[in-house]
């Protein structure tokens, strides 16, 4: 379940587009925990809503040999723009 994140309804009108970076991991249930911003081009707003939708997002466990695992390190890259919003994800390399 992947809810997308609304255009923060202050800046509506303003023109402002803004990209931010979220960290997180997943639990061995599949819910999104230790979300954190880590780059964004955009002020606290857009921050904001990135962080309450990648919050309420759900994952299908990660499962071996029938034990759950959680997940580190994920990423995830919205841009907003004109009122829309586009996201990516993609897994930290380190």
């Amino acid at each position: 379940l992947r809810v997308q994140p609304s255009y923060p309804t202050n800046l509506q009108g303003s023109g402002l587009g803004a990209w931010v970076e979220v960290e997180f991991d997943i639990d061995e249930r599949g819910r999104v925990i230790n979300a954190k911003v880590v780059q964004s081009s955009g002020g606290r707003s857009f921050e904001k809503a990135a962080l309450r939708a990648i919050g309420q997002w759900l994952y299908r466990p990660l499962v071996i040999d029938g034990i759950a695992y959680e997940q580190t390190e994920m990423l995830e890259s919205f841009r907003f723009q004109d009122r829309r919003v586009r996201g990516t994800a993609s897994r930290i390399e380190r």
